[in-house]
């Protein structure tokens, strides 16, 4: 290259030699342009689908903390009824033994009332065999 800034600009013949080459070159510029923009559309594409599974699986991650949450609620509530069960069998059995004190002792009165009774009645026929 000479340092002249102007310099003498090659003849119309030697341009138009170029010319399909330079057509080339844009020809593939703009096919490697589709192929980016058709990927671009692709990846956003991926993007929109992946979006779409991160807030199916938020959803169901909030369902799963609602279930969880339920077996708790579930949980308490049967050890609340295993704590009254076992308070009731303590009342039951304590309520059967005080009961079970109860019939004996009306046995014994039961007992002792009809002892009295046969007593009475012996006492009777001794007494009714004696003035006959």
């Amino acid at each position: 290259m000479s340092d002249e800034l102007t310099q003498k600009l090659p003849p119309d013949d030697e341009v138009k030699t170029t010319q399909p080459s330079i057509t080339a070159v844009f020809e593939l510029i703009q096919n490697v342009k589709q192929a980016v923009d058709s990927n671009a559309a692709r990846l956003n594409d991926i993007e929109s689908q992946i979006q779409d599974v991160k807030r199916a699986v938020d959803s169901n991650a909030a369902r799963l903390n609602d279930v969880e949450s339920q077996i708790q609620d579930v949980k308490r509530a049967v050890d609340s009824n295993a704590a009254r069960l076992n308070e009731l069998e303590s009342q039951m059995k304590s309520g059967f033994s005080t009961l079970g004190y109860k019939i004996d002792a009306l046995n014994r009165g039961r007992l002792q009332t009809e002892a009295d009774y046969f007593s009475l009645t012996h006492r009777i026929e001794e007494l009714e065999s004696k003035t006959s």
